[in-house]
């Protein structure tokens, strides 16, 4: 029999167990209070320069676009006004060996704020995927076929206007799993699995900013 094929983001296996609610704090929170964003300008940008924040960072955009009522500015448009973007950002974390160790107080506000007066944006929200590695995945609803998973961790701030105040901030994972023995997802698969990801985060993100399309 045909194993099963499948792409698993942490956020999908939270939808997939009616735990969505229980999640959404964890993928995004306001740090004071109600965002409200409404109909706002927002630029997403990588915070660290490799291939795969830049594609976490872009399809993030599409997802804002698609499901909020910011105004997003392009990739293309934060790429131009950025000059040397990619740049790397000192980020909310210790350390990103394998996973990442958060702490929010170790952001580079001065850097934010440089980008935020380039940008010109109400808000940023800056997408930090350091690191990356493979683990087991034994899936429990088929007699436990196990397969080989890729896992892409993310923490992300939100930041407002020129002084970079920080108004939200959360964590996600992007996870690509091929339920075949001996089998690693493809590239393709973890393409799939991020954009799976970023369709849901960013509906978080809009309605906990008050700009969710309706």
């Amino acid at each position: 029999m045909q194993a099963a094929l499948r792409f698993l983001p942490l956020v999908v296996l939270a939808l997939l167990t009616g735990c969505v609610s229980m999640f959404s704090g964890f993928m995004f929170s306001p740090t004071g209070g109600d965002i409200n964003a409404n109909n706002k300008t927002i630029a997403v940008v990588a915070g660290v320069d490799n291939d795969m924040n830049v594609a976490v960072a872009e399809s993030m955009a599409d997802a804002l676009a698609r499901n909020s009522n910011f105004k997003v500015m392009p990739a293309k448009q934060v790429a131009k006004r950025i000059a040397g973007y990619p740049q790397l950002i000192r980020g909310p974390y210790n350390s990103a060996d394998i996973t990442i160790d958060i702490n929010y107080s170790k952001t580079d506000l001065k850097k934010v704020k440089e980008i935020m007066k380039k940008l010109g944006t109400d808000y940023a929200y800056v997408i930090w995927a350091p690191t990356g590695y493979s683990r087991t995945a034994i899936n429990r609803n088929t007699s436990g076929v196990s397969g080989t998973a890729k896992v892409f961790p993310a923490v992300a701030q939100m930041f407002q206007g020129a002084g970079a105040k920080v108004v939200g901030q959360g964590r996600f994972d992007v996870a690509a799993v091929k339920y075949i023995p001996f089998t690693t997802a493809s590239d393709e698969d973890v393409k799939d699995a991020l954009n799976d990801a970023t369709e849901i985060v960013s509906k978080i993100v809009a309605e906990k900013s008050g700009a969710l399309k309706q």
